[in-house]
């Protein structure tokens, strides 16, 4: 799983005025939140809409993200948001946290790996 990544290592926003990766259109209907109606996780290619510059899909909405970083000791951080979060609270830079042993129907991870050196 992916650590949370602090901030002074994050790639540059291309829309730092903005809480959602697409830029400054407050839409619920680029990602699965609770507005959307669906009551469940969906493909990641439901939302082309709601990709981010980088092409990153799903970074608001449809599952938490479990983070291998502890927030407290058994306790891991959680970011993004859910489709049975609010739209207002869905934005990747969120955080939640959730006991090592929690079992939910609206947590997932992402899966990572580093691109090789393209120089």
């Amino acid at each position: 799983m992916p650590a949370s990544i602090p901030a002074h290592w994050r790639v540059p926003d291309p829309f730092p005025d903005s809480p959602i990766p697409w830029g400054d259109e407050p839409t619920a209907a680029k990602c699965n939140v609770a507005e959307a109606g669906i009551g469940t996780t969906t493909p990641v290619s439901r939302y082309q809409s709601g990709v981010s510059p980088y092409g990153v899909v799903d970074l608001c909405g449809n599952t938490w993200e479990w983070c291998s970083t502890e927030s407290e000791p058994g306790r891991f951080e959680l970011k993004g948001s859910a489709y049975t979060s609010p739209f207002e609270r869905a934005a990747p830079f969120l955080h939640n946290a959730a006991n090592a042993t929690m079992k939910d129907n609206d947590t997932g991870f992402r899966c990572v790996t580093a691109l090789p050196d393209s120089r």
